[in-house]
């Protein structure tokens, strides 16, 4: 049907129009609700709190024919916060949804057209607070069967929580949550939060309620609805969530976890996604899906997993449906929603384990999330200083010459539990060594650095092995450290792909592939460069880790939490560019055999791919780097 586009109207939509708007998104959304129930649904929602007074509708429609709705929106406006590197400051968000397009407009840019409408009208609003928009769609996605039987953990210190008592931690949660973005400073990047005030939590819950109604299985409307939990600390509320049933789309969604800290809250997360699985299996729901986790709720995630054994399979992969496009009133995209990707962590249950009290059996599905990189100018050439601690001996093994460039690796590449592998090191080797390369995948440099550690002590031989978690597409080194902002665009989207937890999880099925492949490796033991050694540092913690030793070199997101974690001798190779305080306070943590330097004069990436081995320093520096691995793992492995 041919438009003429000055012809065009876009305007508020009357009383009328609105009815039309939300019977025509019935034809896509309503199901498995009948047409009149999700009427009535959106009827009952619209006389809520976080409804009345705040919300619009929008409709597009040609002048000659106001009768025929061409597109429709929603928008929700939304109490948030916003700092652009000047403290922070309250204001709204506007939330479109419900967009739909009439099946004769469709494919000619119609809802396109109605969004830029809108946005204009939006970018008007900027003097009523209306500084953020983001667009949603909520594209629902497959889910796996069900056959395990969850129960609520025992623990004493979890707390089941009423609508009331959520409602008034959500109250507290929003003064931290304005707190801690008042304290962010970025005049490049515009830092937003949405709030959950009690409008939004009792909006979710009425909605949760009436699906309930005309949904929910006999199990479901018998079992008392739990919708949050606390888990409480020797010093109060540890951590807290709120979350909702969605009957439609069959899943339990995390609305909010909050934390009295930052990081190290990984064991309290666990116990309270443990919570949420059991609600999920008491309403009858297949998956339990959280959207935008923090490191701490993805490593607690695959925690669970871990704690589970056999029979859990932990899955990960990209969910490209339900992601929000977030701008700026006026502006291109420059803000973010506490990450750079929208993300999410997801259950679905699969295992025929029974879960008692301990975490639920699940399968772990999560997107991508944001990894903050620190860029640090190289240091002057000064020497080395930090004493060896740990007792590793400086002359140690038979290194070859090194090759400062145009290196030929000894090893060939095999496929290895479905990853293409590089492998090094004699074929009577007893040990093996997993190598976490940096983003920047197979240089000559890592190449001839592996092949240095199986080649070079006769008296412990090595089998190397190099994995490639980027199937062939790793980071380019031309982007780091970035220099334009779209290399910056490019390696926050990189790391957004491959978030370390992601990768972690991955790894214990890499080791059982090699072990099956030659069963004569005994012992593993794992080396992370850069990026790699927060994986190796992941990998390690979980409770049935495969290595006996670790080595991290040059690592990325020093954390001195994660040392808590370490069960295993370990080494930490640390270049001049890595926080020192970070690096000392991560060290102090550590509570096993340890070798822990700081090589003050070399960049970060020196015993990889950023090594510049012209350099005679650098040269003597890699060297010695690989000898103390060499001594490192001699020791303990």
């Amino acid at each position: 049907m041919t438009i003429v586009e000055d012809a065009l109207v876009c305007a508020r939509a009357t009383s009328e129009q609105i009815t039309q708007h939300f019977e025509n998104n019935s034809q896509m959304w309503a199901a498995p609700l009948s047409r009149l129930q999700y009427l009535h649904l959106q009827n009952q929602l619209a006389k809520g709190d976080a409804h009345v007074g705040i919300t619009q509708y929008w409709v597009l429609f040609n002048s000659c024919d106001p009768e025929t709705i061409i597109s429709s929106c929603s928008v929700y406006f939304r109490s948030a916060a916003v700092n652009s590197g000047r403290g922070m400051e309250s204001v709204k968000a506007a939330i479109i949804t419900d967009i739909f397009t009439h099946a004769d407009f469709r494919r000619e840019g119609m809802a396109t057209k109605l969004l830029i409408m809108v946005q204009k009208v939006l970018n008007r609003m900027a003097n009523d607070g209306v500084e953020v928009s983001i667009i949603y769609s909520g594209v629902n996605t497959e889910f796996y069967r069900s056959s395990i039987i969850p129960k609520p953990s025992e623990d004493k210190n979890m707390t089941r929580l009423a609508p009331n008592e959520l409602s008034d931690l959500c109250l507290e949660e929003i003064n931290i949550a304005k707190l801690r973005l008042s304290l962010l400073r970025s005049t490049d990047i515009t830092f937003v939060q949405l709030l959950d005030t009690r409008g939004v939590l009792a909006w979710h819950l009425a909605r949760s309620l009436a699906l309930k109604r005309h949904l929910g299985s006999t199990m479901a409307k018998e079992h008392t609805c739990i919708y949050g939990v606390k888990y409480s600390g020797q010093r109060g509320v540890t951590a807290w969530a709120w979350w909702a049933p969605d009957f439609r789309s069959r899943k339990l969604f995390i609305g909010h976890i909050a934390t009295s800290r930052f990081k190290g809250m990984q064991t309290p997360i666990a116990k309270i996604l443990h919570e949420a699985v059991a609600e999920a299996y008491a309403f009858g729901l297949k998956e339990v899906v959280m959207w935008d986790p923090t490191n701490d709720v993805t490593e607690a995630g695959i925690l669970l997993g871990n704690q589970l054994g056999e029979g859990v399979q932990v899955i990960l992969e990209a969910r490209p449906d339900n992601i929000p496009l977030l701008r700026t009133t006026g502006a291109i995209v420059l803000a973010r929603v506490t990450s750079t990707h929208y993300s999410f962590i997801q259950y679905s249950f699969s295992s025929t384990i029974p879960f008692g009290p301990r975490p639920a059996t699940t399968q772990t599905s999560h997107q991508t999330e944001s990894i903050n990189f620190r860029l640090v100018a190289p240091k002057s050439s000064t020497m080395s200083t930090m004493p060896a601690t740990g007792g590793h001996s400086q002359s140690c093994c038979n290194v070859p010459p090194i090759v400062r460039k145009g290196y030929k690796p000894k090893g060939t590449y095999e496929e290895i539990g479905g990853f293409r592998t590089y492998v090094t090191g004699p074929s009577d080797a007893t040990r093996a060594l997993v190598v976490i390369f940096d983003i920047f995948g197979y240089f000559e440099q890592t190449l001839q650095g592996a092949d240095i550690l199986a080649h070079s002590d006769n008296e412990h031989k090595y089998k190397v092995l190099i994995p490639d978690w980027f199937k062939g597409k790793p980071a380019d080194i031309e982007w780091y450290p970035p220099k334009t902002p779209e290399q910056k665009e490019k390696l926050g989207a990189f790391f957004g792909e491959f978030p370390p937890p992601v990768v972690a999880a991955n790894v214990p099925a890499f080791v059982q592939a090699v072990k099956e492949k030659n069963a004569s490796l005994a012992k593993f033991g794992i080396v992370g460069y850069c990026w790699g050694g927060k994986v190796a540092t992941i990998s390690t913690k979980a409770d049935k880790s495969p290595f006996e030793a670790i080595a991290a070199v040059h690592p990325a997101m020093i954390d001195p939490a994660d040392a808590q974690g370490i069960k295993v001798p370990m080494a930490l190779l640390a270049s001049g560019d890595e926080p020192a305080e970070d690096v000392k306070k991560f060290e102090e943590t550590l509570t096993v055999p340890k070798h822990v330097e700081i090589f003050k004069d070399q960049i970060h990436g020196w015993m990889a791919a950023r090594s510049d081995l012209s350099k005679d320093r650098v040269k003597e520096e890699y060297e010695r780097g690989y000898k103390v691995l060499l001594s490192f793992f001699g020791k303990h492995l």
